[in-house]
């Protein structure tokens, strides 16, 4: 099994770390929503071309607070749950299948 158990570990540890990625992404995004960037910099037309379309599906979910935009965080909140909840145990079955888990 471990033909399927060494990609399945690779993956993992890809999907973490597009994952970290993603939320370095998200803070940068929400600390230039602070200061009002010019829409027209490529920056910031870069960060909302990557970031909108998740941000999009979870915003009508969420409570609407005048001045603030919970997205963000309810977004950096379910990277970190898939992270530290369902990412540890696809790595688990990995080892075990590699054949160095306990």
């Amino acid at each position: 099994m471990f033909v399927i158990g060494y990609p399945l570990q690779a993956l993992t540890t890809l999907v973490s770390s597009l994952l970290t990625l993603f939320i370095i992404l998200l803070v940068v995004q929400a600390i230039l929503s602070w200061v009002k960037p010019d829409p027209r910099q490529p920056l910031v037309r870069g960060l909302r071309l990557l970031t909108e379309p998740v941000l999009r599906r979870v915003r009508p979910y969420m409570p609407t607070v005048p001045g603030f935009d919970f997205t963000p965080v309810a977004v950096v909140l379910l990277i970190l749950f898939i992270q530290m909840g369902l990412l540890p145990i696809v790595q688990r079955l990995a080892q075990y299948m590699i054949g160095t888990g306990a």
